[in-house]
C-alpha cells in the first residue's frame, strides 16, 4: 500500500548511459515528493542494468561489503519508487555504454 502524496506536477525524462557515477542532469534535478526510475527496454544484453544510490560514489556490485553499492535496475524490473525530497540526491552508474535509465518525477 502506498500513502496519498498529494497534488502533483509530473515531470518525466531519460537519463543518459555513464559508466562513472552521474547525478540525475540538471533538467531533472527539482524538489519533488516521489520518483519512479526503470531501466530502458533496450538495456537487453547481459551487464546492462542500472545501479541506484545516494552518493558519488555509488557501484555495480562487486562482491565486497560496503556502503556504496546502488541498488539494480535491471531491464524487466518493475519501476523503482523512491519518497524522496529532491531528485538532486539520486545518482546512478549503468553497467554498459547502453543501459539507460528513465525517471517519473512527482513534484
Amino acid at each position: 500500500m502506498t500513502g496519498y502524496i498529494g497534488h502533483t506536477r509530473p515531470i518525466s525524462g531519460e537519463a543518459a548511459p555513464s559508466t562513472v557515477a552521474t547525478q540525475l542532469s540538471t533538467s531533472l534535478q527539482t524538489t519533488c515528493k516521489r520518483v519512479y526510475l526503470r531501466a530502458t527496454s533496450t538495456n537487453t544484453a547481459t551487464g546492462n542494468s542500472v545501479y541506484v544510490g545516494f552518493t558519488s560514489g555509488v557501484t555495480p556490485p562487486d562482491k565486497s561489503s560496503d556502503a556504496t553499492t546502488g541498488i539494480e535496475l535491471a531491464p524487466s524490473d518493475p519501476a523503482l519508487w523512491i519518497d524522496i525530497q529532491n531528485t538532486n540526491q539520486i545518482w546512478y552508474i549503468s553497467g554498459s555504454t547502453n543501459a539507460g535509465l528513465t525517471v517519473l518525477i512527482l513534484t
